[in-house]
């Protein structure tokens, strides 16, 4: 089984690793790690590409994730913990990326794929409750710090797993150190509030991105 797990492991990671962000940046003459909110992920997508490349790399970074539990679990079905694992190497690779020398997205979207995978219902449940969050705060670093603590919660509650659940809580940390940044920069007044999904280009006036954004 050990081999197994480490053959899943390094398959995961290198999936993880694929960012379609940074690929969609390069395509339209943009350094996602320059440019924006300095992140190789969807909403860094939006803020400088537009809401077609934000749905792409959202779906793509879900359905990475969620494609190494399901595969996981079928390479590994004596791991009771073998979804959560591939799931977390994914993760692990979209963060710390080997193709961008280990910086890459905060992994929220390969969350969501990792709770897709163990329950649509829940996954369901979480959006909305993310969404709630983001729109109660202005803010969608509340709801991206939020999430992964109450999966390590209700995953804990329904498997009685440890090895999964201390995974799931290892995502838990990273993400929320991945936010500091975001943290740090709300009472600047220079981190991006949900408004940008809404009205972009007004929130890019107020966050000052004018002369790097395609309009």
């Amino acid at each position: 089984m050990v081999g197994k797990l480490v053959a899943s492991a390094a398959a995961s990671y290198m999936l993880g690793s694929l960012n379609l962000s940074w690929w969609l940046g390069r395509k339209t003459g943009h350094d996602m790690k320059k440019e924006g909110s300095k992140n190789a992920g969807a909403s860094n997508a939006l803020l400088l590409i537009g809401k077609y490349a934000f749905f792409a790399v959202l779906f793509a970074d879900m359905f990475k994730s969620w494609l190494c539990w399901k595969l996981t679990e079928l390479f590994v079905p004596e791991a009771s913990f073998a979804g959560v694992f591939g799931g977390f190497w994914c993760t692990m690779g979209h963060v710390f990326p080997v193709f961008l020398h280990f910086n890459g997205g905060k992994g929220f979207a390969c969350l969501g794929g990792m709770i897709m995978a163990y329950s649509p219902w829940l996954f369901l449940i979480q959006l909305a409750l993310a969404w709630v969050i983001a729109l109660a705060t202005h803010y969608l670093c509340f709801a991206s710090t939020t999430a992964p603590v109450i999966f390590a919660a209700v995953y804990w509650y329904g498997m009685k797993d440890i090895p999964g659940t201390f995974l799931i809580g290892v995502i838990a940390a990273v993400m929320i150190a991945k936010h500091i940044e975001n943290f740090r920069r709300i009472p600047l007044g220079t981190e991006a509030k949900m408004s940008y999904i809404f009205n972009k280009n007004k929130e890019l006036e107020r966050l000052g991105y004018g002369d790097q954004i395609k309009k």
